[in-house]
């Protein structure tokens, strides 16, 4: 006599185990997509302390540096400032400064080059910014910063973060 069911326990665990892989393949995603959201947040969260040390860069030199008793960042002309602009311990690059109508901006950058921008140093800061100066009156002018972080120095990675902050000095 032939048993008709004899394959019925190895089909049953065979489903068992297939149930118990989906659940657990999706739990696994789940918890890999809450770690790369939570990621995400943290770098974020470096691009926008990077865009603030950038406003705070700028205001550094604004208030504090002088080229022939004047503020470092021209109110007219397209010079550049010829002293040399450091945040973070990194030199400034492609320092520009340009004058459009009554409005000058003053642009560089601080994202560290080469070597500086390598293994362990990827999270060095790194931000652009944009000074604009108008004047006003006589007396007083119209000063806006803004400054773009970003939570790596690596331009070529996928998962570089910008965050922006813009600032309006009232004199």
């Amino acid at each position: 006599m032939i048993n008709k069911q004899s394959g019925f326990t190895l089909l049953f665990a065979s489903l068992i185990v297939a149930l118990l892989l989906s659940i657990t393949f999706s739990i696994a995603h789940i918890t890999l997509s809450q770690m790369i959201l939570s990621s995400a947040g943290k770098e974020s969260q470096f691009a926008f302390y990077n865009a603030d040390s950038g406003i705070e860069c700028a205001l550094y030199y604004e208030y504090n540096v002088t080229e022939n008793s004047k503020p470092i960042f021209p109110v007219s002309g397209n010079t550049p400032p010829s002293t040399p602009i450091m945040c973070g311990g990194i030199d400034a690059t492609n320092v520009d400064t340009n004058t459009l109508g009554a409005t000058t901006t003053t642009s560089f950058d601080i994202n560290p080059s080469g070597s500086g921008c390598m293994g362990a140093n990827l999270t060095k800061p790194s931000y652009s910014i944009k000074v604009n100066k108008s004047e006003r009156d006589l007396y007083s002018t119209n000063v806006y910063i803004e400054s773009r972080g970003y939570n790596t120095c690596d331009t070529n990675n996928p998962r570089r973060v910008e965050r922006g902050l813009y600032t309006k000095l009232v004199d």
